[in-house]
């Protein structure tokens, strides 16, 4: 029994979205057609005209010619990027004097298109692939897809492509599809169906997991605030200005002041720029990033700053909540030491850091307390907190102390650490810094051993 090709897109047609396109058997006899406007299967003239209707249709004005035999699973001739009716119509000619089966279809971009696989419960996805994305291991140099519950990933594309996909299947289908940030296809709809199939009811559970691919693509930083802004948490307007694409998401502040952030592929910490106040984003990222880590520039409203700092869950599944009064950013880069923060600080934070515990797992925030609630600069998943001054657990043969300080601070420390992970040693760092600081995530990135030696006041 042979495997036709046209077959399989015709009768995905029925439920998805799919490719327009005309199918030829190698007499040039038309077997199938499905184009926007027209009939399923409706018969044209020729191959000239329906090639030309296809151009008229085609989202982008170019078209494809896919070759099959249907006893002979080896790939077969496939031409991309026609632009022409002429050329066309001579190669699909071409094809079929060869005694292939053809397949004349729109083209569809690969920019700004995200694509993946929905099983159940859970969508995993990744950028600028094809659904394929999901088969990957995590040991792939890409990294691994990203993994969400469906209403959480609807949510999601929702905020960065400005629709809701029609992903709208029983739970019992496995489908792989795109979204496209253009309507295409003979449903012109955003998302393009590649396959769909039966596998009965099968139990699937979202990792949440990140860094992966798609927090890559948009921005460590910007990936986790947004996974916080679809769980409800309070995140402040944010403008993020992608590689690939743009969107805003948050709430807004009041404040008519913005903070402009870097967000890096993935997460580094104190490396680039926040700033109080809007840059040239583009010079931004021509000054800072010729090696193009920073995925997006984050355009952010200010939070009216009456407390602010970080929070984390403790091995002990305890909090640990650090910070100060007022700004907290030379708490975040080390050079100041945490200050007693009052209860109702700390009971707006406990709500806020289990909310987000109790469905991703140990994370890790920076935080800013307005006055009357906690709002969310940053979130990321991580490893449990170790608890006293201990940073990183562990017990090597020998330590070294790195002592901070003005003229010694994260990208040294940086260093320091990576001279620690090659030569065996464990981290000493002298200061009265804060373990949720950058000073901590440079350590605990490292995964060398380290703790904190405090100076005595």
């Amino acid at each position: 029994m042979g495997h036709f090709k046209d077959e399989i897109l015709i009768s995905l047609a029925e439920n998805g979205n799919i490719a327009q396109f005309v199918s030829y058997d190698p007499k040039g006899n038309q077997r199938f057609s499905c184009v926007n406007g027209f009939q399923t299967n409706h018969k044209f003239a020729s191959i000239e005209e329906s090639v030309k209707i296809l151009f008229d249709k085609a989202q982008d004005g170019e078209l494809e010619i896919r070759s099959f035999k249907p006893d002979d699973p080896k790939g077969q001739p496939f031409i991309r990027h026609l632009t022409t009716v002429k050329e066309t119509v001579a190669k699909a000619k071409e094809m079929l004097e060869q005694g292939l089966f053809i397949i004349i279809h729109e083209e569809v971009e690969d920019a700004g298109k995200t694509s993946g696989v929905l099983l159940g419960n859970v969508i995993e996805f990744a950028p600028l692939t094809t659904p394929r994305c999901v088969e990957l291991a995590e040991t792939d140099k890409q990294g691994f897809a990203a993994s969400l519950p469906k209403n959480i990933a609807l949510k999601f594309f929702e905020k960065i492509y400005g629709f809701i996909p029609s992903l709208n299947f029983p739970d019992d289908m496995r489908v792989e599809f795109s979204l496209l940030p253009k309507p295409y296809g003979h449903k012109q709809d955003h998302v393009m169906t590649w396959e769909l199939e039966n596998v009965g009811n099968t139990k699937t559970v979202a990792s949440w997991d990140w860094p992966n691919r798609f927090s890559k693509f948009i921005g460590d930083k910007t990936y986790g605030l947004l996974i916080a802004d679809v769980l409800g948490l309070l995140v402040p307007r944010t403008q993020v200005i992608g590689r690939e694409v743009f969107f805003v998401f948050g709430t807004p502040t009041g404040s008519a002041v913005k903070w402009t952030r870097t967000a890096p592929a993935e997460q580094t910490p104190g490396k680039f720029t926040t700033i109080r106040g809007y840059v040239d984003p583009f010079e931004l990222l021509k000054k800072e990033d010729e090696n193009k880590a920073i995925a997006a520039v984050l355009v952010q409203d200010e939070v009216p700053f009456e407390y602010s700092g970080t929070v984390s869950i403790k091995s002990d599944n305890s909090l640990l909540i650090e910070g100060v009064k007022g700004q907290g950013d030379n708490f975040m880069l080390g050079k100041q030491s945490p200050d007693d923060l009052p209860e109702t600080v700390v009971q707006a934070l406990e709500k806020l850091c289990y909310q987000a515990k109790n469905i991703l797992g140990p994370v890790r925030m920076e935080w800013v307390f307005d006055g009357k609630q906690a709002w969310v600069v940053q979130l990321h998943k991580c490893e449990v907190q170790s608890k006293d001054d201990v940073i990183v657990p562990g017990n090597p043969e020998k330590w070294k102390q790195f002592v901070l300080t003005e003229d010694k601070g994260l990208e040294e420390l940086r260093k320091f650490s990576e001279q620690a992970k090659q030569g065996g040693f464990g981290v000493e760092v002298v200061g009265n810094f804060g373990l949720t600081s950058h000073v901590g995530d440079i350590l605990r990135k490292a995964n060398v051993p380290a703790k904190r030696v405090k100076l005595k006041s």
